[in-house]
């Protein structure tokens, strides 16, 4: 990486290309913290607060803000705070609904599918990776064990995945 540069007199000038390409840098150089854990299938994950902690102060530092809309699409917008700057979106088609499960209702599901939908978008807006295979649990000797995981297609994060990725074809 080259040396960080004071940009604080520049920022105001770029385009909200170069602002996206900048927070994106800065992700990169970012470690986050997955603090959701699926007990059920024995995996880690990114909570929507994991994301939102580290992103928000690079959109502050380089003018920008964030929103999100939720239609026939799931939307996500990054605008700069001069508005004749513009603004980059990015949108995925939002699922039909239903009760992901026995004891949820179709509002507490609808909650379930928009929380999801933002970590993704964030995820593909702002180029947060992660490893293709899914974390498990510690073994008995306190290592981290990480292995390949069937998924089943009942869970309500792989149902969102599979509807999106539909319409990718």
């Amino acid at each position: 990486m080259g040396e960080v540069q004071d940009l604080s007199h520049n920022i105001g000038s770029m385009s909200i290309y170069e602002k996206l390409a900048r927070i994106q840098e800065e992700v990169m150089n970012t470690s986050f913290s997955k603090s959701g854990e699926n007990k059920f299938q024995k995996y880690d994950y990114f909570e929507l607060d994991d994301l939102l902690q580290k992103i928000i102060p690079l959109t502050i530092k380089y003018e920008t803000t964030i929103m999100f809309s939720f239609t026939e699409h799931g939307v996500l917008k990054l605008k700069d705070w001069n508005p004749e700057k513009g603004e980059v979106s990015i949108r995925v088609p939002f699922p039909e609904l239903e009760a992901i499960n026995r004891g949820t209702n179709k509002i507490q599901s609808t909650g379930a599918y928009i929380t999801y939908l933002k970590r993704y978008l964030l995820m593909n807006m702002f180029l947060i990776m992660e490893k293709d295979i899914v974390d498990s649990n510690t073994n008995n000797t306190g290592v981290k064990e990480t292995s390949k995981k069937e998924v089943s297609d009942s869970d309500p994060v792989q149902k969102v995945m599979g509807y999106i990725h539909s319409k990718d074809k």
